[in-house]
């Protein structure tokens, strides 16, 4: 072969190579600058993701059981999302199951809430000055009416034309260690020892007796209310009417309280007894202040008291010291919502 020939076969031999080496140049120099544009992107991304969507904490149940998220909350400039604890410390309006608590946190809106108390005025009916002075206090009390005492329907009609709540006080058998007997509970007391018929009738009887009521508490009671076969049949008829249930708490074996919660009735019970016949105003004042600091913590409490003059007197001196912290509402207000107080 020509030198010539041999010297052209071999430039574009060379030529050849140097385009395929420029071609594999160029290629890895394109996926070297994808890569570090796809990395730096990917660095960008993850940046501008918040913490809280990147590691969600977890937390264990108190005693034992699966382990849950905590709730997640939204980024800044949205409301942020409401926890079970912070629904359930709007109180006893949004339902709070058997069992749920809360802490009370003072302030407005939906950063917190006002605790609630309610104060019942227990054996109304045998005076008017005290029914005129309770109706015209600075904040609602609700009235526990005896039934066939002289002012037990003037007391009624009273509170129902200031829009307070007004109960059945209803009589019932204490225990003989408490020194009282089914007598001294009123006519028409329910006795342990009656047959069921005549508990019911006399039940019938002094639900009828004093008009406006929308619920009931028991007078006296410690021995009556320990008898679950007769709580449950008394309770399933006040029940029937639509009325609620307040457990005194006059014996600390009471299943009053309890049966109510678990028939599904609006109910509730007595936090703190407020006085005593032998008391004065400074030791009422003292047994309010107690009653809402439990509301403060819990969210609601329920207070009873007598148409004392010393209660009366406290109540009056007291209620508008009281508005910065607690607000004083009817019972029903607290009892909205079927298992709306939760066991404590």
């Amino acid at each position: 072969m020509p030198k010539s020939t041999r010297n052209n076969k071999s430039r574009r031999s060379r030529g050849k190579g140097n385009k395929n080496a420029g071609r594999a140049l160029v290629y890895a120099l394109s996926f070297i600058i994808a890569l570090i544009v796809g990395l730096y992107g990917l660095y960008q991304v993850k940046s501008r993701i918040p913490v809280d969507d990147q590691s969600r904490p977890v937390t264990a149940e108190k005693k034992s059981g699966p382990v849950e998220e905590a709730p997640r909350t939204k980024r800044a400039g949205k409301k942020p999302v409401e926890t079970p604890v912070e629904r359930e410390a709007k109180g006893p309006r949004d339902a709070r199951e058997p069992g749920e608590t809360a802490r009370a946190v003072k302030g407005t809106g939906s950063a917190g809430f006002e605790p609630r108390v309610a104060i019942i005025v227990d054996d109304i009916g045998m005076n008017k000055e005290p029914i005129d002075k309770l109706v015209g206090l600075p904040a609602p009390v609700t009235l526990a009416v005896l039934p066939n005492l002289p002012y037990s329907a003037y007391a009624a009609e009273s509170a129902r034309n200031k829009g307070l709540d007004v109960m059945l006080h209803l009589p019932m058998e204490p225990m003989e260690s408490s020194g009282y007997t089914g007598a001294d509970a009123g006519e028409d007391a329910l006795l342990v020892g009656q047959p069921k018929e005549a508990v019911l009738a006399a039940l019938d009887k002094n639900l009828a007796s004093v008009p406006h009521i929308k619920g009931v508490n028991n007078h006296m009671g410690s021995k009556f209310m320990e008898n679950q076969e007769l709580m449950d049949m008394v309770l399933e008829e006040i029940d029937g009417k639509g009325l609620f249930f307040i457990d005194s708490m006059t014996s600390s074996g009471s299943v009053g309280y309890k049966t109510a919660l678990a028939m599904g009735m609006k109910t509730g019970k007595r936090d703190v007894f407020l006085d005593d016949s032998s008391k004065d105003a400074a030791y009422v004042k003292s047994q309010i202040e107690k009653l809402v600091g439990i509301a403060e913590k819990n969210g609601y409490a329920v207070g009873i008291c007598h148409p004392y003059p010393a209660t009366v007197q406290a109540l009056a001196e007291m209620m508008p010291q009281l508005e910065d912290r607690v607000d004083i509402v009817p019972v029903s207000d607290i009892l909205m919502g079927v298992s709306a107080v939760s066991e404590r």
